[in-house]
C-alpha cells in the first residue's frame, strides 16, 4: 500500500516511450481523485492493450504530472491527445475520433463504414517490446522550442514509430495491407477535418491533428510489406521470416528515410490550421473542397496529395467536383 507521499511506480509492463522533457519535472502528492483516475486507466490499459499514447498519458498520470500544471498552449495539445482515445467507443465513434466524420456524414453521402472498432483497436495496440525514439528527439533540439510545439513534435515521432511497426506487423500476421491502408486514409482525412483544434505560439497556430497524420509513412510500410510478401517463401527477407526485432529494425530504416524534419512538420501544422480556419464558415461536407478550390493547401506537397487520396477513397462525394482527386487515389493505391 502506497502512502500519500510515496513515489508512484510506473506500470509493471509498460511499453511507454516517455519524453525525457517530462521525466525531469518536479512531482507533488497526487490528489485522491487523480489516484482514482489513474487506477481506472491502469486497469483499462491492462485489459485492452491500448495505443502507445494512451499508455503515455497513463504514465504521466502515474507520475503525478497533471495537465492543469502545463502552460495553456501545452494544455491544449494534451487535452486533444486525451480526447482522441475512447477504448469503449463503438465502430462509428472510433472512426469519428480518427477522421473527424461520424455516422451521420457517412450515411448522408452513402459511404460505408471504413473499419470496425475491433480493426482500429488491433492496429492501435502495441505490437512489440519497448522501442525508443529518443535519438530522433535529440537530433532536433526540441529543448529550443516552446513546450507546446515540442510536445506536438514528440507526439508525431511516437505516433510515427508505432504506426510504421503496426503496419508491418499486421501485414505479417494477416498477409494483407488493407487495415493499415484504410487507417492511413482516415488519419490523412483527420489531419484536415480535425485541424480546428490548434496550439498557438505567439501569432502562429499549429494544427494538433498534424501530429497524428502518419499516412505517408504507413503507405511506405505497406509497400515494403507487399514487396516482401511477393518474395519466394524460402527467401530470408520474406516478411514471414522476420522476427520482432527485424520488424523493429525495418521500421527504423523507414523512419530515418521519411520522417518529416521539424521545420517541415511545423510548416505543415501551420498550413493545416490556417486552411481549416479559412473554411469554418462552410458546412462540414463542403470544407475540404472549398479549401482546395481556394488554394489554401499546396498541391505540390505529398502530404496534401495524400489527404486528397484519403478523401477520394473514403468520402468521394465530398470531393466529386474535384475530379483530379480520383487520380490521386489511384496513385495512392499503387503505394499501399
Amino acid at each position: 500500500m502506497l502512502k500519500e507521499n510515496d513515489p508512484i511506480p510506473p506500470p509493471a509492463n509498460s511499453n511507454i516511450v516517455y519524453p525525457p522533457r517530462f521525466q525531469a519535472r518536479g512531482l507533488k502528492p497526487v490528489s485522491a481523485d487523480l489516484s482514482h483516475t489513474a487506477a481506472n486507466l491502469h486497469a483499462t490499459a491492462t485489459r485492452s492493450l491500448p495505443h502507445r499514447l494512451l499508455q503515455w498519458l497513463l504514465r504521466i498520470t502515474k507520475t503525478e504530472l497533471e495537465v492543469s500544471e502545463l502552460d495553456p498552449p501545452e494544455q491544449m495539445v494534451w487535452n486533444v491527445v486525451q480526447n482522441r482515445f475512447d477504448i469503449m467507443a463503438g465502430d462509428w465513434q472510433s472512426v469519428e475520433l480518427l477522421c473527424g466524420y461520424g455516422r451521420a456524414m457517412f450515411e448522408k453521402i452513402h459511404c460505408p463504414l471504413p473499419l470496425t472498432a475491433a480493426e482500429i483497436s488491433f492496429f492501435q495496440r502495441d505490437h512489440g517490446p519497448r522501442r525508443s525514439v529518443h535519438s530522433y528527439w535529440t537530433n532536433h533540439q526540441l529543448s529550443e522550442l516552446p513546450p507546446a510545439l515540442a510536445s506536438l513534435y514528440e507526439i508525431y515521432l511516437s505516433q510515427a514509430r508505432h504506426d510504421v511497426e503496426a503496419a508491418l506487423t499486421l501485414a505479417q500476421a494477416s498477409g494483407s495491407t488493407r487495415v493499415a491502408r484504410v487507417m492511413a486514409d482516415m488519419l490523412a482525412v483527420g489531419s484536415f477535418a480535425l485541424a480546428d483544434r490548434a496550439a498557438q505560439d505567439l501569432a502562429n497556430v499549429y494544427a494538433i491533428s498534424a501530429a497524428f497524420d502518419t499516412a505517408l509513412l504507413i503507405d511506405q510500410a505497406n509497400h515494403e510489406a507487399a514487396c516482401r510478401l511477393l518474395l519466394p517463401i524460402e527467401h530470408d527477407d520474406h516478411l514471414l521470416k522476420l522476427a520482432p526485432d527485424d520488424i523493429a529494425a525495418l521500421a527504423d530504416q523507414l523512419l530515418q528515410r521519411s520522417l518529416l524534419p521539424l521545420d517541415e512538420f511545423l510548416e505543415k501544422a501551420a498550413l493545416l490550421a490556417e486552411a481549416r480556419a479559412d473554411v469554418n464558415r462552410y458546412d462540414a461536407e463542403k470544407q475540404f473542397a472549398e479549401a482546395m478550390a481556394q488554394g489554401d493547401l499546396p498541391m505540390d506537397e505529398l502530404w496534401v496529395q495524400r489527404i486528397c487520396a484519403g478523401y477520394a477513397r473514403l468520402l468521394f462525394p465530398l470531393v466529386a467536383n474535384l475530379p483530379e482527386l480520383a487520380v490521386l487515389a489511384d496513385a495512392a493505391d499503387v503505394m499501399a
